[in-house]
C-alpha cells in the first residue's frame, strides 16, 4: 500500500469528494467553511496531516465524536432501536477522506474486496444487490429449484468490532508499517459523546467499534467481514455493510433447510470467533418458490396450517385458537402459566408467520392483538409459573412503564452511552504539542573510513597442550572425577605448566585468558592435597583453603566447581560466604565446619570481625582469583586487612596463587604482598619471566572480533536487528555490555516491544531475554544467570557485572553496545565467548566520533574487522520482510523504529524507563579516563540523536531537567543506607564505651550522673 508523502494535490482531491453539510462535531466548524478558507490554511494542513501519515499518529482532538442517536424503528424507549452516527470534527473528516482513498485505492486495484459487497462500494449500489438476488433465485426457479434466503441481522455490528482482529486482518490485507501505525493510534483512544436534544453525557474512551457515519468507519467494517464468504462453499453471500444475506437453492425442500441450516451454524460460529452477535430476533428468512393454485399448498408449520385463501377478520381468532390447542407444547401447559403469558406467546407465535406470509396484510390480524401485546412482553423461553400475587405485580410493573412516558426517552440517552463505551476520560494530545519526529536516515554523520593496522597480529596463545588426565600426580579418586564428572580427555596449556608447580608447593602468579580453565589450576592442586592429609580431615576441622573472587556470580561458578571435585571425597565440604546472603545462615554453615571457603571480600571480611567462630589457623591455601578486578573496585584495602590477618592469627607457611587475564604494576605490587618466590606462568608461548609480557594482552585465536560504525539514531534499531537476526532466527547465544543498569533495564523492555512487532510467536521468545546488573537482588541474578547459561540461544543484557571470570558455554557473540572505560574491560568483556578452544565472535559498537578506538586497540594488538552498517540492518530486514531494494529496508527500519518511539509517547513508565537511560548513558559517558576521553567526550556527542536510540522525540534540554523514577528511587535508598550506616556507627560507638567501662570496673553514682547529663545534652544539641 501506498506509503509516499501527501500530495497537495491528494489534499485538494480529497476536500473536494467531501460533502458539503452543515452537521458539526464538537469543533462547530462545518466543511463548507473549511473550504472557503482552504487557500489560506492549506499549507499548514499539507504538513500537519503529511507529518501524521508519515509517523503513523493521529492527534487526539481529532478522535473525539459527538454521537447523535438516530431512531430507526419499533419502540423508541428502547435503547436498541436507536442508530448511533459519530459526527466528527471538520479537519478529522478531511483525514479519514486522504486515507480512505488511498485504502480504497489499494483494495480495488488488487481486487481484495469481496465481488459481491455492495456497501459503500462504486458501481455496487443497492439497487445491484437487489438485482443480484433476482437474478439469482430466477434462475432457481427455471430450474425449479426452492431458494431459501436467510436475512441475518447483528446486534451494534459497527460497536463491536475487535481492534485487536481489526488490526490483523489489515496487516493480512498488505496494510503495513506506518499505515498500520497509523491504524492502530486511529483506532485507540478514542472518545465520544452522547448528545441527544439537550441532554448531553461526558467523554469516555471507547475499548472497541469503528465510527458509523465516518468515511472510514463502513470500509474498515467491510474489510472485517471480508472474509465472512470464506466459511461456506455451498451459499451464495450478498453482503450489504453490516447487512449480510446468504442464499441457497434446491429442489428437495428437506435437504434445502437442512444444508442451510448446517451451513448457518458455521457462518455463527464465524462471528462467534470474531466477536460478533447475531440478532436473533430481527434474522429472518424467507422461502421463494414458484405461485402455486390456490388451496394445493398449504403452508406447515408445527400442528399447524394456513391456507393461502384465509380470511383474516373471520378466522383470527380461530388461528389463534388453533395454535393454541393443536401445540402439544401449549397443551401440557395450560393451567400452569398467567393468561397474559399466553396471550403473549401465541401472539409472538402468529406475529411470526404473518411477518413472512403476509407482509402488509397483517395489519388487519394484528391491530386485534394489539392490547395482548402491550400487556405482556414475556418470551416463550424461561417462563416460570405465576401466582396471582405474581401477575398482579407483573401488569402493575408494565403499567408503570408506561407513566414514565417522556422520562424513559430521555434515560435511554445515558444506557445507550453505557451499553457502547466505558465510563473513563482520558486527556488528548493538543496540536501545540506535536512532536516533530526526525528522519533515521538524513542528516547523519559521515562514517569515517578507518585504516586497520595490517602489521598488527594477535598474541598467540595455545589452548590444549599433548598432556593427559592421567599424567597428573594426583590420588586416583580425584583423577577418576575429572574423567567422570567433567569429561577431562586432555589439559589446557595454562592448567599443563602451572598444576606441577602448584603441586610442589611453590607460590604462583597466573597469567592467561579469560576461558582457559584457570580455576582447575589452583582447585586441583588444592583438593588434591587436602585429599592427602594424613590423618584424613573432616568439616570440623575448619577450613584449610581461603579463593576469594571478586562478584558474587563468580563466587558461585567457582563454589560449583570446587564442590563437582570434592565429589572425589565426600569428607571435604566446600561452602561458600558472599554479599546478599543471609549472615546468621553462613554462621551457621561455619559453625558445622567448612574446609575449602569460596568467598568475596566484603562477606570475608566481615565474618572476620563478628564471626567468632571462624578459625583460620589452618588454613594453608590462599587464592585471589581475577586479581585485577578485586583492585580495580576498590578492594586493595580489604585484601591487605585479610592478609594482615591471616598473617597475625596462623603461624603456618601458606601457598598463595595470584590469577588474571591482565597484569600490571598495580597486580605485581599485590603480588609481592601475598605470593613469596613465586613462579610466573604465562600460557603464551614465552617461557621465561618476562618484564615486558606485564602489559602484552592475550586474547584467544580462535576470537574473532568485529567493528561496526553507527550513526546515534540508528544505533537502538541496529542492536535489536543484530539480536533478532542472530539470536532468534539463527538460535545463537548473545551477550550484550552496556555502560549502567537503567540501558540494561530499557533495552530489556525495548527488545519485548520489538519482538513482538517482528515475531507472531514472541510470548514463546520472551523468556530467552534476560537481564543481570548489580542492583538486582541476588536470587534475581543467580536465577537469570542460570537460565542463561541453559538456554540454547538468547540474549543477555548485561552491566560489567557479567565481564569477569563468568563461565557461559557457547556464547556464540559478545557485543559491546557501550564502548568500556578501560582496555582490561574489553578483554574480560571478550572473553566471555571463545572458551577452552570453541570459536567465538566480538562486536563493538562505535559512533562515528569513536572510531579512533580502533587504532587504540591496534596499537594493544588487537585486531578488528569492520562490519558494514547497512549489511547488518539488511541481514535481518531480507529474512524477515523479503525487502530487497535500499528504500524499502529503509522504510521498514523507520517503522521498527517508530514502534519503540510510540510507546515512549503512550506509555509513561516506559518513557521514565527510557529517561533514566539516557540520563545514566550521558553520566557514563563523562566518565571515561583521560587517556580516550579525546575519543569519548560530551562535547562530541549530538544529543538529540542520543535520545533518539532511546526511543525519545522530546528535545534534550527537556529530557535532562526530567527526573525519572528509578534514579529518584536509587537516591532515597542511598540516603537511607547512608543513615542507617551512620546510626550503626553510632551504636557501635556507644557498645565500646560500655565495654570499656566494664572493663575499668562498675560506676559510681556521681559517675552515673555526670554521664546522664552528658548524654542529654548531646540529645538536645542533635535536635538543634
Amino acid at each position: 500500500m501506498d506509503e509516499s508523502k501527501l500530495d497537495i494535490n491528494e489534499l485538494r482531491y480529497a476536500l473536494d469528494n467531501l460533502k458539503n453539510n452543515t452537521c458539526v462535531g464538537f469543533d462547530n466548524i462545518s466543511i463548507n467553511v473549511v473550504k472557503s478558507v482552504f487557500h489560506i490554511i492549506e499549507t499548514s494542513l499539507y504538513h500537519i496531516f503529511n507529518l501524521s501519515l508519515q509517523s503513523g499518529t493521529v492527534l487526539e482532538k481529532l478522535k473525539i465524536a459527538r454521537v447523535l442517536p438516530i431512531f430507526k424503528s419499533g419502540d423508541d424507549t428502547d435503547s436498541s432501536n436507536y442508530r448511533p452516527i459519530s459526527v466528527l470534527p471538520c479537519f478529522s473528516k478531511l483525514l479519514e477522506r486522504i486515507m480512505y482513498n488511498r485504502v480504497n485505492s489499494y483494495l480495488t486495484v488488487n481486487n481484495m474486496l469481496y465481488n459481491k459487497q455492495f456497501g459503500f462500494k462504486k458501481k455496487h449500489l443497492t439497487d445491484h444487490a437487489l438485482t443480484e438476488l433476482v437474478t439469482h433465485v430466477t434462475n432457481a426457479f427455471n430450474d425449479d429449484r426452492f431458494t431459501l434466503g436467510v436475512f441475518i441481522d447483528l446486534s451494534k455490528a459497527f460497536d463491536t468490532v475487535n481492534h485487536v482482529i481489526l488490526l490483523k486482518k489489515l496487516e493480512h490485507y498488505g496494510i503495513k508499517n506506518n499505515n498500520l501505525l497509523w491504524f492502530k493510534d486511529y483506532l485507540s483512544n478514542r472518545q465520544q459523546y452522547i448528545q441527544y436534544e439537550n441532554v448531553k453525557t461526558t467523554k469516555s474512551i471507547i475499548k472497541c467499534g469503528v465510527p458509523q457515519g465516518s468515511t472510514l468507519g463502513p470500509l474498515l467494517f467491510s474489510l472485517y467481514i471480508n472474509d465472512l464468504s470464506l466459511t461456506s462453499n455451498i451459499l451464495n453471500f450478498i453482503l450489504f455493510a453490516d447487512d449480510s444475506n446468504l442464499f441457497y437453492s434446491h429442489r428437495d425442500i428437506k435437504t434445502l433447510f437442512k444444508v442451510v441450516n448446517e451451513e448457518v451454524n458455521k457462518v455463527n460460529e464465524w462471528f462467534f470467533c470474531n466477536k460478533l452477535s447475531l440478532n436473533a430476533n430481527k434474522t429472518k428468512f424467507i422461502l421463494f418458490h414458484k405461485p402455486t393454485k390456490t388451496g394445493n399448498l398449504p403452508l406447515k408449520l408445527p400442528n399447524l396450517k394456513i391456507r393461502p385463501d384465509l380470511e383474516f377478520k373471520a378466522d383470527a381468532n380461530r388461528v389463534i385458537k388453533g395454535i393454541f390447542y393443536q401445540d402439544a407444547e401449549m397443551k401440557r401447559s395450560f393451567g400452569l402459566y398467567p393468561e397474559l403469558v399466553l396471550n403473549d406467546t401465541t401472539f409472538k407465535l402468529t406475529d411470526l408467520l404473518l411477518d413472512h406470509m403476509f407482509k402488509n396484510k397483517k395489519k388487519t390480524l394484528k391491530n386485534q392483538f394489539k392490547k395482548m401485546e402491550n400487556e405482556s412482553d414475556s418470551l416463550l423461553l424461561n417462563l416460570e409459573p405465576y401466582t396471582p400475587k405474581e401477575k398482579s405485580a407483573y401488569v402493575k410493573k408494565k403499567s408503570i412503564q408506561k407513566e414514565k412516558g417522556y422520562e424513559q426517552k430521555k434515560s435511554f440517552v445515558k444506557s445507550t452511552h453505557s451499553n457502547l463505551i466505558k465510563s473513563k476520560s482520558q486527556s488528548y494530545v493538543d496540536p501545540a504539542h506535536f512532536t516533530t519526529i526526525s528522519s533515521l536516515f538524513n542528516k547523519n554523520p559521515d562514517i569515517p573510513q578507518v585504516i586497520s593496522n595490517n602489521n598488527v597480529s594477535n598474541v598467540e596463545e595455545v589452548v590444549f597442550s599433548s598432556e593427559n588426565v592421567s599424567d597428573l600426580p594426583i590420588s586416583d579418586r580425584l583423577r577418576n572425577n575429572l574423567r567422570d564428572q567433567f569429561k577431562f580427555k586432555s589439559l589446557t596449556q595454562i592448567q599443563m605448566i602451572s598444576i606441577p608447580p602448584l603441586l610442589n608447593g611453590k607460590d604462583a602468579m597466573i597469567k592467561s585468558p579469560t576461558g582457559s580453565g584457570k580455576t582447575f589450576c589452583y582447585a586441583i592442586p588444592i583438593i588434591d592435597k587436602i585429599i592427602k592429609m594424613k590423618p584424613s580431615i573432616g568439616r570440623q576441622d575448619g577450613p584449610f583453603a581461603l579463593i576469594i573472587v571478586p562478584t558474587r556470580e563468580l563466587a558461585l561458578q567457582t563454589f560449583n566447581i570446587v564442590q563437582d571435585l570434592c565429589k572425589s571425597c565426600i569428607s571435604i565440604v566446600p561452602g561458600m560466604l558472599i554479599g546478599g546472603e543471609k549472615c546468621k545462615s553462613e554462621k551457621a554453615r561455619l559453625r558445622k565446619g567448612i574446609n575449602i571457603i569460596v568467598a568475596t571480600p566484603g562477606r570475608f571480611q566481615y565474618h572476620l570481625k563478628e564471626t567468632s567462630c571462624l578459625n583460620v589457623s589452618k588454613i594453608k591455601y590462599l587464592v585471589l582469583d581475577e586479581a585485577d578486578k578485586l583492585l580495580s573496585m576498590g578492594f586493595e584495602k580489604t585484601i591487605k586487612e585479610i592478609l594482615g590477618f591471616l598473617d597475625q592469627h596462623s603461624s603456618l607457611k601458606r601457598q598463595s596463587v595470584l590469577l588474571s587475564a591482565t597484569l600490571s604494576k598495580d597486580i605485581e605490587n599485590l603480588a609481592s604482598l601475598s605470593l613469596s618466590n613465586h613462579v610466573f606462568v604465562d600460557s603464551s608461548k614465552k617461557d621465561d619471566f618476562d618484564p615486558k609480557a606485564i602489559h602484552e594482552y592475550v586474547v584467544p585465536s580462535s576470537l574473532t572480533q568485529y567493528f561496526v560504525t553507527v550513526p546515534a539514531k540508528l544505533r537502538l534499531v541496529t542492536i535489536f536487528c543484530f539480536i533478532c537476526d542472530n539470536a532468534f532466527v539463527e538460535k545463537k547465544k548473545i551477550i550484550v555490555f552496556v555502560s549502567n543498569k537503567n540501558s540494561v533495564h530499557f533495552h530489556y523492555e525495548a527488545l519485548k516491544l520489538f519482538l513482538a512487532e517482528v515475531d507472531t510467536h514472541s510470548e514463546m521468545l520472551f523468556k530467552n531475554v534476560y537481564m543481570l546488573h548489580g542492583d538486582m537482588t541476588q536470587e534475581q541474578r543467580f536465577k537469570n544467570f542460570d537460565l542463561f547459561k541453559e538456554s540454547s540461544f538468547g540474549v543477555l543484557f548485561c552491566t560489567d557485572v557479567g565481564a569477569r571470570g563468568l563461565d557461559i558455554k557457547k556464547v556464540d557473540w559478545i557485543v559491546q553496545y557501550s564502548c568500556p572505560t578501560q582496555f582490561e574491560d574489553y578483554l574480560h568483556r571478550v572473553g566471555r565467548t571463545a572458551r577452552i578452544g570453541e570459536k567465538g565472535k566480538s562486536l563493538l559498537f562505535l559512533l562515528p566520533s569513536e572510531v579512533g578506538y580502533v587504532k587504540f586497540l591496534n596499537d594493544s594488538l588487537v585486531i578488528l574487522n569492520e562490519v558494514d552498517l547497512f549489511n547488518v540492518l539488511k541481514d535481518f530486514i531480507i529474512k524477515k520482510y523479503s525487502c530487497k531494494t535500499q528504500n524499502k529496508i529503509e522504510e521498514k527500519v523507520t517503522y521498527l523504529q517508530n514502534i519503540i518511539e510510540l510507546e515512549c509517547t503512550k506509555s509513561k513508565n516506559f518513557k521514565q524507563l527510557a529517561i533514566s537511560a539516557y540520563n545514566s548513558f550521558i553520566q557514563s559517558y563523562s566518565s571515561y579516563p583521560s587517556t580516550v576521553k579525546e575519543m569519548f567526550h560530551v562535547k562530541n556527542l549530538h544529543l538529540g540523536h542520543i535520545a533518539k536510540s532511546f526511543g525519545l522525540r522530546d528535545a534534550p534540554n527537556k529530557l535532562v531537567n526530567q527526573v525519572a523514577m528509578q534514579p529518584a528511587g536509587i537516591k532515597r535508598k542511598q540516603k537511607n543506607d547512608e543513615e542507617n550506616k551512620l546510626l550503626k556507627e553510632s551504636k557501635k560507638q556507644k557498645m565500646l564505651k560500655l565495654k570499656d567501662e566494664v572493663i575499668s570496673g562498675p560506676r559510681t553514682k556521681k559517675e552515673n550522673s555526670a554521664l546522664k547529663k552528658k548524654n542529654s545534652s548531646k540529645k538536645k544539641n542533635i535536635r538543634i
